[in-house]
């Protein structure tokens, strides 16, 4: 494969970083998607103390109008929410089946090592599990994985206290991922 253009010019993907992206460089869609996302506030003028609830209830509306964009740049907003709300709405969030960034909302909690995440993360992990295996196609195992780091680096009492139920889960790479995972835990102390 040759990474130039026809007239001997290396694509615009294949320069050197620069400190300000590129956009030019990126699908006019994916364009479109940032943009709206960096506009959602100012189109949706709702204050900064309702935006956790308004963040909320629009994902469930989008979810219910089966709307799989404005989930989508739902979720981005979220993702990207800065607010002190942040945790407990990716918690929410976390718990509703019907979209496919839950890898996204574990490591974004993983990422802050949010205590409060702890019982969440258990119960996505106890509830949804099928459904995130099926979406994402590439094991239970997998998924646990996502898991099996955010609680590690929560790494409190009860992420380890669910890293080791989970140890013993009925799902054979499931109980195999969080055993490594405690591995881990052993090796830090």
């Amino acid at each position: 494969m040759n990474p130039t253009k026809n007239d001997g010019e290396k694509s615009p993907l294949l320069q050197p970083a620069s400190v300000e992206p590129n956009l030019d460089a990126l699908p006019s869609w994916y364009q479109d998607f940032l943009e709206q996302v960096e506009r959602f506030w100012v189109v949706n003028q709702v204050e900064p103390s309702k935006r956790s609830s308004f963040l909320l209830s629009n994902l469930l509306g989008a979810i219910e109008a089966g709307d799989k964009d404005r989930v989508h740049l739902i979720l981005e907003v979220s993702l990207q929410f800065d607010g002190p709300e942040k945790a407990a709405l990716l918690c929410e969030m976390l718990l509703i089946k019907q979209h496919f960034r839950h890898q996204e909302l574990v490591r974004e909690l993983q990422l802050m090592a949010e205590p409060s995440a702890v019982p969440y993360l258990v119960k996505a992990l106890t509830s949804n599990l099928d459904y995130m295996d099926e979406y994402n196609g590439s094991g239970a195992g997998v998924v646990a994985k996502w898991f099996s780091h955010a609680l590690l680096d929560i790494g409190t009492p009860e992420a380890i206290k669910a890293l080791r139920a989970f140890s013993a889960h009925s799902d054979a790479e499931v109980r195999e991922e969080m055993a490594y995972r405690l591995t881990k835990l052993e090796d830090l102390d």
